[in-house]
């Protein structure tokens, strides 16, 4: 059939000119309405020839019986026709229908979410195991402990292959290795996974069925074994910078592994017996006579930190003989000079923790629930949990209050008279229901609270004759008498919170006078026998210094400190008992908090300095604390606070032989304090050579 074309373009939109409808002669051809206007036409048909031919893929076909439909429904060409500025062809109908499926192809529309999912591969496609390691990968950035049950659902619904299996382990341990904390939380998830996923068939040339838990233990041996390499490589790195940038990767990723591994061993998806291969790999010594490396060394409690309960409890004296043979192997290592002080304490801590039943000194931070971590923050507030307040009973109605607790919630009251309703006009045409002068609506007749009446201090008894003066014969006994202590005794935790109630108001607004107000009223007030004087409040106090936000709240406690012991508002028994709290674990301290040996110290220094307390209580208040470094922090900074006072070095030398401080003894580094300076050395670097040692 032959084609013949008709043009939709502006200026051979009309090929009848004459007729009615532009499209009446589509089916006779473009030349029919042309032959009587030949100037037209040929200007028409050099303009035709002129333009260039669209490509097949922009060229619709229409067969007859379509056009005739078209000529009887459209008057006009649709605006979609004269946008595309398309040529129609008259043609056969599966001419029609391919360039039709070409046309909607090119001009469907593509959503950026279809073009991102192969955009990193450009004309391909992805395959099943691709497509499956990206769901994996995305469960596994949104894995928490909250969406645990539901997201493990679907990642058993993506593994299906043992391809598949094993892409999905190796992101699991580096995902693990990456997020220590989340440790706990990825060995979880590898018990769930070899409890749920099935075994699949084996690979070409192995027998054995793929399992989940073969996989596991064969990655965590590739890893562990790698480590030792790793750390060989590291000598090849020339530059200082890559080398210490990878020796802190390699570290990273060892430590990660070796917990990843100890908690599998917690889990029981890992046997005793790999945990004691690993711990001899890490602490047996290379070569005669050297220590393990250090790296090898902190895995090594790292291990045990985590498994040691488990093997210290195993059913198999073996087991328990080994794990007593490291920690004697430990002890041993916590002596050597060779090794440095963060090494040994690292040590210290893991022996510390085998001999106070495997509880740590501090809490390890997990993965917790949302709950877990409310529930934990209502503890430290001292609220009640949600769960609990859900069941317990109503409040009854204000109605029924005992009449001492109305001075809690006084009346809501506008007037006098009670609640006042002002109108639009002016106050004075207001509803004013009668309730009873000082009634309300809502809890009846008002009664004010009885005011409060603040213990004065204990005055010096007046002479017999003076006071017989003094006494008017119409006044009041009650008046005259000091109100007597009353109430609930004081337990431990009320008079910590007491004061560090007081202690935080002097640090907001310095009211020194209510501070020491407050002090008198918590000594007159009854306490329990468990309090038998006032060293919490020192306590207190001190715990409040080593949390001040800035040094203007920690030099205003201070000071306050200084000026209640000097005035015997705090005796001096009762200071030393508080400061005794903390100096006896000095070393320890230093670590949580590394300013406190300045602070604990300027404090003596100061109270030395205004004669409140006397040199001769530091022997007393380092007695049992370790750590020479922490103890000399701590003496330094008192003998320069109290030099102001005592007169400069010399006074202070003069002030320390008075009071017998040998500071030979006192400050004396042991083994385990590393590489410091001797005493004297020491004490001639910080300006008081003229102590005696």
């Amino acid at each position: 059939m032959t084609e013949e074309v008709v043009s939709l373009r502006p200026g051979g939109l009309r090929p009848g000119g004459g007729g009615a409808n532009p499209f009446s002669a589509f089916s006779k051809g473009a030349g029919l309405g042309l032959r009587s206007k030949p100037v037209i036409a040929q200007a028409l048909v050099a303009e035709v020839e002129q333009t260039p031919r669209k490509p097949p893929g922009q060229i619709v076909k229409y067969d007859r019986e379509f056009l005739l439909k078209f000529m009887d429904r459209h008057i006009k060409a649709p605006m979609e026709l004269q946008q595309l500025q398309l040529e129609i062809v008259i043609s056969e109908d599966t001419e029609r229908e391919t360039q039709r499926q070409s046309l909607k192809e090119s001009l469907r529309i593509h959503k950026a979410e279809e073009k991102g999912r192969v955009a990193y591969k450009v004309g391909g496609e992805l395959g099943q195991t691709e497509r499956a390691l990206r769901s994996v990968k995305g469960i596994l950035n949104k894995l928490t402990p909250e969406k645990f049950e539901r997201l493990l659902e679907q990642l058993l619904s993506v593994i299906t292959t043992a391809d598949i299996l094993r892409h999905t382990i190796t992101l699991v341990f580096e995902n693990a290795v990456a997020q220590p904390t989340f440790c706990a939380m990825y060995a979880d998830l590898c018990l769930s996974l070899s409890r749920e996923l099935p075994s699949f068939p084996p690979a070409e040339g192995d027998d054995k069925p793929v399992m989940f838990r073969r996989v596991l233990l064969n990655t965590c041996q590739d890893e562990f074994e790698g480590a030792a390499a790793a750390r060989e490589e590291l000598a090849s790195i020339s530059n200082a910078d890559e080398r210490a940038a990878a020796e802190k990767r390699v570290k990273s990723r060892t430590l990660g592994t070796v917990r990843l591994i100890a908690e599998l061993y917690r889990k029981e998806v890992v046997r005793e017996a790999i945990i004691i291969v690993c711990l001899r790999e890490l602490l047996e010594a290379r070569d005669n006579g050297t220590i393990p490396p250090e790296e090898n060394i902190e895995s090594a409690c790292e291990m045990i930190s985590v498994t040691g309960k488990m093997l210290a409890g195993s059913e198999l004296k073996k087991t328990r003989d080994t794990l007593d043979g490291y920690l004697a192997r430990l002890t041993r290592l916590s002596a050597d000079k060779n090794l440095p002080s963060r090494m040994r304490f690292l040590i210290r801590d893991v022996l510390d923790m085998s001999k106070n039943k495997w509880v740590p000194r501090r809490e390890t931070f997990t993965a917790k629930k949302l709950d877990e971590v409310h529930a934990e923050a209502e503890a430290e507030l001292g609220m009640v949990s949600s769960k609990i307040g859900a069941d317990l009973p109503a409040l009854p109605v204000q109605s029924r209050m005992a009449a001492e607790d109305f001075s809690l919630l006084p009346p809501l009251r506008g007037g006098e008279e009670g609640w006042e309703f002002v109108g639009k006009k002016g106050a004075g045409s207001g509803f004013k229901p009668s309730f009873g002068a000082g009634g309300s609506a809502l809890l009846g007749e008002y009664k004010p609270p009885e005011p409060l009446v603040r213990r004065a201090p204990p005055a010096a008894a007046p002479a017999p004759a003076a006071a017989a003066a003094s006494r008017p014969a119409a006044a009041a006994p009650a008046a005259a008498a000091a109100p007597k202590a009353a109430g609930k005794p004081l337990a431990v935790e009320d008079v910590d919170s007491k004061a560090k109630s007081f202690l935080r108001e002097y640090v907001s607004i310095g009211d020194g006078k209510e501070a020491r107000l407050c002090l008198k009223e918590l000594r007159d007030a009854p306490k329990a026998g468990d309090v038998p004087d006032l060293r919490g409040v020192v306590e207190a106090a001190l715990a409040e210094l080593f949390d001040a936000q800035s040094d203007k709240a920690a030099a205003a406690l201070l000071e306050l400190l200084v000026a209640l012991i000097k005035e015997k508002l705090l005796t001096e028994a009762e200071t030393v008992e508080g400061l005794k709290a903390s100096t006896s674990i000095l070393g320890d301290l230093a670590l949580d908090v590394p300013k406190a040996p300045q602070l604990l110290g300027q404090l003596v220094g100061a109270a030395a300095a205004a004669s409140a307390l006397p040199l001769s209580v530091l022997p007393q208040l380092l007695e049992g604390a370790e750590g020479a470094e922490a103890k000399r922090n701590f003496a330094e900074a008192a003998l320069k606070a109290a030099a102001a006072g005592l007169g400069g070095e010399a006074g202070v030398g003069k002030a320390c032989a008075a009071a017998g401080i040998k500071a030979g003894e006192l400050f004396a580094a042991d083994e385990f304090d590393g590489d410091l300076p001797s005493v004297a050395d020491w004490l001639k670097a910080a300006g008081f050579a003229s102590v005696p040692l």
